[in-house]
């Protein structure tokens, strides 16, 4: 796991990662806040995502964790009830299989490590298909 220096400017948001987490519907992954020594939100697509905006490193982590999920051939489903007006807020990943889920976060988590050692092409990259290696 990719850990910051104490000097570093970036430490908290460096040190911020992902992990799996039992729900009612099974298991979810979320990010876990280092500074605050809190749990995050939840893994979900952003929908006002904008790639653009470069400063934003947390919502870039988000979405490539995401993109990197979306990719596997894990079970995994969204918790959509279908109500369009509402999706944004609903679009979380879940897994019913621990294993799935523990899975789909280490694929996640070294997608975020490439952002973070490499921002300026790993978000290319995954947009072009590259897909994170998947750890065994």
């Amino acid at each position: 796991m990719y850990r910051a220096k104490e000097g570093d400017a970036d430490f908290e948001h460096k040190t911020n990662f992902l992990f799996v987490k039992p729900a009612a519907c099974g298991w979810m992954i979320a990010w876990w806040l280092a500074e605050s020594a809190e749990e995050g939100a939840d893994l979900y697509p952003d929908p006002d995502f904008d790639a653009d905006d470069e400063d934003d490193d947390d919502a870039m982590e988000n979405q490539l964790a995401c993109a990197a999920v979306a990719k596997l051939d894990t079970t995994h489903e969204d918790v959509s009830d279908g109500d369009d007006e509402d999706d944004d807020e609903d679009d979380i990943f879940f897994w019913t299989s621990k294993e799935d889920a523990e899975k789909a976060c280490a694929v996640a988590m070294v997608a975020v490590l490439a952002y973070r050692e490499n921002p300026k092409w790993a978000p290319k990259a995954i947009a072009a298909g590259w897909t994170p290696p998947n750890p065994s």
